[in-house]
């Protein structure tokens, strides 16, 4: 599996940006051969007063399944990934489990229907 990462705001240093490939590909290892691709885009987000907080989005397309978007919003990049990788992990668990379960249901109503 490989992890793309757009630094739309210019202030992440490779070290962050290796800190969120690693934390993503952990957090979505076992999910492997399930997944076609995975994009990280980081954007530097500012308010009225002057605060500024990085924006991460997540990414991820998955074989047989919906694709999975996930954001984490915090004002420190590395705390951000992290979050956004365990939420991504979690996501990803249940859009395979929801799709291996629609094809089993249809699997066994189409058997039913076949006995009949």
């Amino acid at each position: 599996m490989s992890v793309s990462i757009t630094d739309h705001s210019g202030m992440l240093s490779d070290e962050i940006q290796r800190h969120a490939e690693r934390r993503l590909l952990f957090a979505l290892s076992r999910f492997d051969s399930r997944i076609n691709n995975t994009q990280i885009d980081f954007t530097l987000e500012k308010d009225g007063q002057s605060e500024t907080e990085f924006r991460c989005q997540v990414t991820v397309d998955l074989l047989r399944a919906t694709e999975v978007t996930i954001w984490e919003q915090g004002k420190d990049p590395v705390r951000c990934i992290s979050h956004a990788a365990e939420r991504t992990g979690r996501a990803v668990k249940r859009s395979i489990e929801r799709a291996y379960d629609l094809h089993r249901n249809r699997t066994i109503a189409m058997n039913a229907g076949a006995m009949i």
